[in-house]
């Protein structure tokens, strides 16, 4: 019996030992989530959707603006302005940060909510994913995460060679896609149809998503200095959002006196490159990401630029 018990003891250590081993080979290959869960609080944050995840270095903020910031963007799907991402960013957010750099980007969509019931924050979709569904958001390896979300399949994270999408640890999520003219031009149609025929059909503009855009910007304004930031896209999915929501930028000037400048950076939309219209190409993103950094070192400490857009 006791030979007995000190083999099963040794199984299951052995077990268990390969397992926590298998789950700290996790990286950026595991999905384009997984790392935003793990490492240390942060003092400087890139906060927004897709767009951000893709379009904002935090290397070039690194070393322009010579301070660490982490890019905690993930999709509209999982990171509209909502109490779930707010309770998020509270988590992400080193408590003691007193002189941090925040960038919110804001877009039509990312203050949107589906027509059913865009007030409803217990009928918001995000609830379900795993900003909502995931306590901790500074553990590596992320257990709670890799359980909930790989489905019990963690041999997968041996096998997973997906060589379009990495995330790397500072939350920069990289995209290398084909980008000759006929793949970009057929991403980009179908972007279109897909913004006119759902997004644009579905959704509309949510005063509770736009209170907690408030509510996050007064939060982290307790920590340091906030930058609103409106990405550049392609110019037809511009024209989509603007007859979405016309008013997108009068609600903006709403949000200036309790922030620290905003920079409006459509009116450059003809100057990058997009790998479906509604991204930003890596190359593009890290010319945006200078252009951000060098918006945020011309801020004068004693006099902020309140607003840069058309």
């Amino acid at each position: 019996m006791k030979a007995f018990l000190i083999k099963t003891t040794v199984y299951i250590l052995v077990v268990g030992l390969t397992f926590i081993i298998t789950l700290s080979f996790a990286d950026g290959k595991v999905d384009q989530f997984y790392l935003r869960f793990t490492g240390p609080d942060m003092d400087n944050l890139i906060i927004g959707t897709s767009r951000s995840a893709q379009g904002i270095l935090p290397s070039t903020l690194d070393d322009e603006l010579n301070r660490k910031f982490f890019n905690f963007s993930f999709t509209i799907a999982h990171s509209p302005y909502g109490p779930v991402y707010l309770n998020s960013i509270k988590k992400k957010l080193n408590t003691n940060a007193k002189d941090g750099i925040f960038i919110v980007c804001v877009d039509p969509w990312s203050i949107s909510a589906l027509k059913e019931y865009p007030n409803d924050s217990l009928k918001f979709g995000e609830r379900s994913l795993c900003l909502a569904t995931t306590k901790e958001v500074n553990q590596y390896p992320n257990f709670e995460y890799l359980f909930d979300n790989l489905g019990g399949k963690f041999y997968e994270i041996f096998f997973r060679f997906n060589n379009e999408l990495y995330l790397h640890k500072d939350g920069w999520l990289e995209v290398t896609i084909p980008m000759d003219k006929k793949s970009v031009n057929d991403r980009i149609n179908q972007k279109i149809k897909d913004y006119t025929n759902f997004n644009a059909a579905k959704f509309c503009y949510s005063k509770l998503r736009f209170l907690y855009l408030k509510k996050t910007i007064s939060f982290l304004k307790n920590h340091g200095k906030v930058i609103l930031v409106r990405l550049p896209l392609h110019q037809e999915i511009f024209k989509i959002e603007q007859k979405y929501m016309p008013s997108f930028n009068e609600k903006i000037t709403e949000l200036l006196p309790i922030v620290d400048s905003y920079y409006d950076m459509t009116h450059e939309n003809n100057n990058f490159l997009y790998t479906d219209g509604n991204h930003l190409y890596k190359e593009s993103s890290k010319v945006v990401s200078k252009k951000i950094s060098d918006f945020i070192l011309k801020l004068d400490s004693s006099q902020t630029i309140k607003a840069n857009y058309k």
